[in-house]
């Protein structure tokens, strides 16, 4: 990127400029309804961004964001300025919470516990864009990029390329009451998201932490325990129905919490990546390996919850030995969370399940379903860790795309109806730039996370009319047809990998799927937008590869 595009384009480095006025104002909240409020006008500003008298840093990030966009539509830079600054002359935009925004009747509960919650309103006298900021949630922000999103901007990636911003010299805002909140507390994508604040919140990504990667070499090391007992440990994790490791770890954990006053803090207690369990006669009496982890998190929890009410959670993940539920059947404590990794079809959706004979062969749907059953039954289940990784066993995926939006929306909706709050995707082992590569497949799935209730077709056709233009049909064709291509297919996979791209993309998937993009890039050549064929040039170079890709693996060898 070159340094014009970084100045230009990054969303929150611009200038946090403060207008200081002299006569503070008094807000009236005596507001009626109106049907457009116009911000910006013939290239003047008519508005101002007003943040609590002390904002928080979130706070100020998001009028940052409002700032830098409207500008980059405008030309115009609005104003910003504190509540008790602020004189009642412009149009004020409340950004986050203030007494202001309170005053105005737009309040919005400040608790990590009630999850994200945001507010887009506009009367005849003021736009508010207020949401849930505590600890680690950035409702301000979804609130922002919800109205930007609705005046005609998108983010796809952090290349400038895949940012969409419409200019204007008069900027209006009809009227809104959007009250939001997501389906699922936690909406994750690990590794492929660019760490850009912009592109996480127009996805509205992140949301209550849940943290469960692999920790209990951290919460009990062995190289510090192992010589003088080596009862603590059997194979490769810390034996964690032994009385003594229990009460070393709470001991740790209490600690922990010390250190973090005031604060919800989540605890993973995932066991470390390896199948070898204790199974000394006391964790044999207790049950299998996952009744063992299940009698763990409870009495830490029951421990805890002494010292520390109200103020942790502690999660870990099901999978590999532990994907199967607890025998026998334990109840997990209020405080324990439990996130089952999808090991079930990658091809198809987790409710499609196969004949007997597939049924039979290791990972697949069937076992997936009657596995999140048992789960369910311990009052636990909350999150969901799930692998995006085709790679894994054919890097040829590595070339080749992989839409498969309408079994992610299935599944999202299948997990929902199961009490699933916690969603976490990990994807890699991508050729960069991977977001060219893979990006209706995460924005699909992000989009699906806040609502359940959208298909791929509204999420892609919506993405494709601010991407592509004149030509956005051809686009939305070409992704449909590789969608619906997956998801007919009768291979299935496990979770580590997806089957062959040749095994799946017909010979003529293929072909349609070149002459689409043909025609794509003769109707994006009527664009007034130059980016416009520039996106369209950029999947029609990625197909192309990917087609090479396939016709070289079917190749036989001579």
């Amino acid at each position: 990127m070159n340094s014009q595009h970084h100045t230009n384009m990054i969303l929150f480095a611009s200038a946090f400029v403060i207008t200081v006025v002299t006569v503070p104002a008094a807000w009236a909240a005596a507001s009626k309804p109106a049907k457009q409020l116009t911000i910006v006008a013939d290239g003047a500003a008519r508005a101002v961004i007003v943040t609590a008298a002390e904002p928080t840093k979130d706070a100020v990030e998001a009028a940052e964001g409002l700032q830098s966009v409207v500008r980059q539509m405008t030309g115009v830079e609005l104003a910003v300025t504190t509540a008790d600054r602020y004189d009642g002359k412009a149009i004020p935009i409340f950004v986050g919470p203030s007494q202001a925004a309170e005053d105005a009747e737009v309040k919005v509960q400040q608790d990590v516990k009630e999850g994200d919650h945001y507010i887009v309103r506009t009367t005849d006298r003021f736009i508010a864009l207020v949401g849930n900021d505590d600890q680690e949630l950035q409702g301000t922000g979804y609130a922002v990029y919800d109205l930007l999103q609705r005046l005609g901007c998108a983010w796809f990636d952090k290349d400038p390329l895949w940012h969409v911003i419409p200019k204007r010299t008069t900027l209006t805002i009809n009227a809104m009451n959007v009250d939001e909140r997501p389906d699922f507390l936690k909406r994750s994508l690990w590794a492929p998201i660019p760490p850009d604040p912009f592109l996480r919140l127009s996805w509205r990504l992140n949301g209550r932490e849940m943290e469960s990667g692999h920790n209990l070499e951290r919460l009990l090391p062995r190289k510090d325990h192992v010589e003088e007992h080596p009862e603590y440990f059997g194979g490769g994790q810390p034996c964690v129905s032994h009385p003594d490791v229990i009460d070393l770890i709470t001991k740790k954990l209490r600690s922990q919490l010390d250190k973090q006053p005031g604060r919800f803090v989540t605890i993973s207690l995932s066991p470390n990546d390896n199948p070898k369990f204790c199974r000394d006669d006391r964790s044999k009496e207790i049950g299998n390996n996952s009744a063992n982890m299940m009698y763990f998190a409870n009495e830490l929890a029951k421990r805890l919850r002494n010292s520390h009410p109200g103020r942790f959670a502690v999660n870990f993940l099901a999978y590999w030995v532990t994907h199967s539920p607890p025998r026998p059947m334990i109840k997990g404590e209020p405080e324990v969370n439990v996130m089952i990794v999808n090991e079930g079809c990658h091809v198809h959706p987790v409710d499609i399940l196969e004949s007997p004979e597939v049924a039979k062969r290791g990972r697949n749907n069937t076992r997936e379903v009657r596995d999140m059953a048992g789960w369910v039954k311990t009052g636990s289940l909350t999150g969901v860790y799930e692998w995006w990784i085709p790679t894994r066993q054919n890097h040829n995926w590595k070339k080749v795309p992989w839409y498969s939006g309408n079994t992610a929306l299935r599944n999202i909706r299948y997990w929902k109806k199961q009490g699933i709050k916690y969603v976490l995707y990990e994807a890699w082992a991508e050729d960069r730039p991977a977001m060219s590569l893979r990006w209706p497949h995460y924005y699909v799935a992000a989009r699906g996370l806040w609502d359940s209730k959208l298909t791929s077709r509204q999420i892609w056709k919506q993405a494709c009319r601010k991407l592509y233009g004149p030509a956005a049909r051809h686009m939305f064709g070409f992704y449909k047809l590789l969608e619906t291509t997956m998801i007919e297919s009768d291979v299935h996979s496990g979770n580590w990998s997806l089957p062959a791209p040749e095994d799946v993309y017909t010979s003529d998937a293929e072909i349609r799927a070149t002459r689409i993009l043909k025609a794509a890039v003769i109707a994006a050549k009527r664009s007034k937008d130059p980016k416009v064929l520039k996106r369209v040039l950029d999947q029609q170079k990625m197909w192309r590869r990917a087609t090479e890709t396939m016709i070289e693996a079917s190749t036989p060898e001579e």
